[in-house]
């Protein structure tokens, strides 16, 4: 068995785990060992987005449930989370909304100190400029009917869910997929 040496050591190669990992590793003075569970990301299910229901229960997927749930008659509700390199992003299943700025200043005010939002506001910034996002050029009509009936309940559109100053209010996702060899 091989002795490896790091300085830092994240378990988890998904989102979060790789831009952890790639954060530590920046300088070139430490060194990093990530572990992941999962299996390669090189794999044609995870590369065609379109594919991505057919990840839902296989070996890229933890197979998670949620607790019986009271309201959906003790039903547990699947949950799908990556167990690959990139985790849900590599899955297509993951989802991140940007809190909202009020949030951000209240936990600082509690003694989060670090947390307010400006503080955080260039970590989001950065964020957006390595992921690149597309909002859909042609939404689907009940898309579209989605965000007229939330108008017409009084929801503001914020945007694309992740830029919003304030919540509530009804958005549409953006996508990260890029073109093959984009």
């Amino acid at each position: 068995m091989e002795v490896v040496e790091a300085d830092w050591i994240v378990i988890g190669a998904g989102t979060a785990g790789c831009v952890l990992a790639d954060r530590l590793s920046a300088s070139g003075r430490d060194r990093v060992l990530l572990l992941e569970a999962g299996g390669t990301d090189r794999r044609p299910d995870v590369i065609v987005p379109g594919a991505a229901s057919r990840l839902h229960r296989s070996s890229a997927d933890w197979g998670f449930y949620t607790t019986p749930q009271r309201g959906l008659g003790g039903r547990r509700v699947y949950v799908p989370r990556g167990k690959v390199l990139g985790g849900s992003g590599s899955t297509n299943t993951l989802i991140a909304i940007r809190g909202v700025p009020l949030d951000y200043d209240e936990w600082a005010a509690m003694g989060a100190e670090g947390w307010a939002w400006e503080d955080v506001r260039p970590v989001f910034e950065r964020i957006d400029r390595r992921m690149p996002t597309e909002r859909p050029k042609d939404l689907h009509p009940l898309v579209e009917r989605y965000l007229a009936a939330g108008a017409e309940l009084g929801l503001r559109s914020i945007g694309t869910g992740s830029r919003g100053p304030s919540s509530p209010g009804s958005a549409c996702s953006v996508s990260t997929c890029a073109a093959a060899g984009g």
